[in-house]
């Protein structure tokens, strides 16, 4: 089974954001409901989304709907697909796919 990780944990500092960037919207949609629609769209139903900057939003908006992994202290790229590796682990015969 094939899954996803979706790195939503962004700042959005240039765009001036007080809300995480993946919650900043793109005709009236969250830029994060874009990657998921997209993801579940190429049939990929196994979704992580790993959080970080005033995560509660994100949290709020997925409403339990797929998995999230906190990036607590923001250490880069590589530092967010780990906080996802207990998600990995748990399917090891198909592929992982990130997205950011």
């Amino acid at each position: 089974m094939n899954q996803v990780v979706i790195l939503a944990g962004g700042h959005g500092n240039r765009m001036k954001a007080a809300i995480p960037k993946p919650m900043l919207r793109v005709l009236d949609v969250p830029m994060l409901s874009w990657v998921i629609r997209a993801c579940e769209g190429a049939g990929l139903s196994r979704i992580c989304v790993v959080t970080g900057y005033k995560s509660q939003y994100v949290e709020m908006y997925l409403n339990n709907r797929y998995r999230t992994a906190l990036q607590a202290e923001q250490l880069g790229t590589g530092h967010a697909v780990m906080q996802a590796e207990k998600f990995m682990q748990e399917f090891t015969d198909g592929n992982t796919g990130a997205q950011r």
